[in-house]
């Protein structure tokens, strides 16, 4: 026996990987933050240096839409910075 209400939910529709490969996202790379307060913030000058709560060495996390999707080791590519993945979120 069928119900009226079975009848009208619609197939769930997915969409297929091949057609959203080639959209450009953009990633960020987070190595660190710092609190201060607003006086702080505002008497900073050129020169001076912010500590940020990790130490040198630790991973850095990789985010997409303020999401940690992977972490990995800051490391020199030619002229600028880049991450060297050592995990993959899993979820």
């Amino acid at each position: 026996m069928t119900s009226k209400m079975s009848r009208e939910i619609e197939p769930i529709v997915r969409i297929r990987p091949a057609i959203i490969e080639g959209v450009e996202v953009a990633i960020e790379a987070f190595a660190g933050a710092a609190r201060m307060t607003i006086g702080e913030l505002s008497a900073l000058k050129q020169g001076d240096i912010v500590a940020l709560d990790r130490s040198i060495g630790s991973d850095v996390e990789l985010r997409l839409n303020g999401v940690v999707i992977a972490t990995g080791e800051l490391v020199a590519v030619e002229e600028m910075f880049g991450v060297r993945i050592t995990a993959i979120a899993s979820e």
